[in-house]
């Protein structure tokens, strides 16, 4: 799991000092003895502003980071990144990410007594708050949870919203029409659905399972396996199955669709031409969480931020019925594109087409 900050680069001197590692400068140090790792691009004097990006899936050890999970050089941006507790992204994380945006605001030094203005000057008040793929429910969760963080923005990539797409549930031809009612959901045709200590589907009806026939692997939790409320309640009552209630109760924090609507701050949400992990075409997932969203969003960045020559105009594309346009751009590009154009609204407080 990943918090960047984005900005300024000229360092100062002294026990604040970022050190340079290639085309980068880096800080190696923690908040509330957990790892906190700064790398801001070396040559940039820009003003910039604190970005904070939370990486995916549900790992918690992220720290130290490698350059290809880090956003372009050259674009200014400083990143702060963090270890996480290993509680699934859980309440421990949302109260770890609201820390670290308390750090990106200036708020609170590091262990070292260094604030983000001393490790990176000329750092403004403008903080983004990025998500990758899971990472953007964590994010979202965090906004809904604590309403009152200095976050002047969202950036979601590819964000699985829904326990289903969490969880890379979904198949084809077996998946149907997708709802957000209020959670995220789609219609699954399980007619073909076998158990043998793991739910699958039996296609060709002959009780053992071939390379074609979805295995659903699931998540191993403390009190048994997790699957997505509707596998749950399709498969019944199972050993060793965390019950439907038991899964409901779980997701309920973790993830974003029902909690969007509370979350006022403006958003891009970026979704690609092929997502990365999920298969349904037009990524109902990434439209979904966007049209659930309470504030100001865009689905994906303007033509001005990516250079492509579409474009979704702001809170069009929204509906699940008729979603906008998805976009072939590499991640780190299009997240930072997400990121300038957020940014550049922000400070000029222009939240119009």
């Amino acid at each position: 799991m990943i918090l960047a900050l984005l900005a300024c680069t000229a360092g100062p001197s002294g026990p604040c000092q970022l050190e340079r590692s290639g085309d980068w400068v880096v800080a190696s140090t923690t908040l509330d003895d957990v790892a906190l790792e700064i790398v801001a691009d070396g040559e940039d004097p820009r003003e910039q502003s604190p970005v904070v990006v939370l990486g995916g899936g549900f790992a918690s050890a992220q720290v130290p980071s490698g350059g290809s999970s880090r956003l372009p050089a050259g674009d200014g941006f400083v990143q702060v990144r963090t270890d996480l507790p290993a509680d699934f992204f859980g309440e421990d994380s949302r109260t770890r990410v609201a820390r670290v945006v308390e750090y990106a605001a200036g708020g609170v030094p590091d262990d070292d007594g260094c604030t983000i203005e001393e490790r990176v000057p000329r750092v403004d008040a403008h903080v983004v708050l990025v998500g990758e793929s899971n990472g953007g429910n964590l994010a979202i969760a965090t906004l809904a949870a604590e309403p009152d963080l200095p976050v002047s923005a969202l950036v979601t990539w590819e964000t699985p919203a829904g326990p289903q797409f969490i969880l890379t549930e979904l198949v084809l031809p077996e998946t149907g029409a997708c709802t957000v009612d209020p959670v995220l959901a789609c219609e699954v045709d399980t007619s073909d659905l076998a158990w043998d200590g793991r739910p699958w589907l039996d296609r060709d009806g002959d009780g053992e399972r071939d390379d074609d026939e979805p295995l659903f692997d699931g998540l191993e939790l403390a009190d048994g396996r997790l699957h997505s409320p509707q596998l749950l309640a399709d498969l019944g009552e199972q050993s060793g199955v965390l019950s439907v209630e038991a899964a409901t109760a779980w997701f309920a924090w973790r993830e974003a669709s029902h909690l969007a609507p509370d979350v006022q701050v403006p958003a891009i949400v970026l979704g690609s031409s092929e997502d990365h992990a999920q298969v349904l075409p037009d990524s109902p997932h990434v439209v979904g969480l966007a049209g659930s969203l309470g504030g100001w969003v865009r689905l994906n960045p303007g033509r001005a931020w990516t250079g492509l020559d579409v474009e979704n105009a702001p809170g069009d594309g929204l509906d699940l019925d008729d979603p906008g346009v998805l976009v072939d751009l590499d991640k780190r590009l299009l997240i930072a594109a997400g990121v300038a154009e957020v940014l550049d609204r922000s400070r000029d407080d222009d939240w119009s087409g």
